[in-house]
């Protein structure tokens, strides 16, 4: 990343943004247990705004036939 567009990166950042990247944090982790969790089955994350707001976790039943 150049240091032009690292700038214009933090100037969109703007006021709250370490508490965003903390609920961002929160929701990878999230995310990443829903998937170590899963064998079969969607993971689809809802954003809004640019904030994750609810992670649905679908899990699917195979059985021999």
């Amino acid at each position: 990343m150049t240091q032009e567009s690292q700038e214009r990166h933090e100037k969109r950042r703007g006021p709250g943004a370490e508490k965003r990247a903390e609920g961002l944090a929160e929701a990878i982790s999230h995310v990443s247990t829903a998937l170590t969790r899963l064998d079969y089955g969607t993971v689809v994350i809802t954003v809004h705004a640019a904030r994750v707001v609810q992670i649905d976790v679908t899990e699917r039943q195979r059985f021999a036939t």
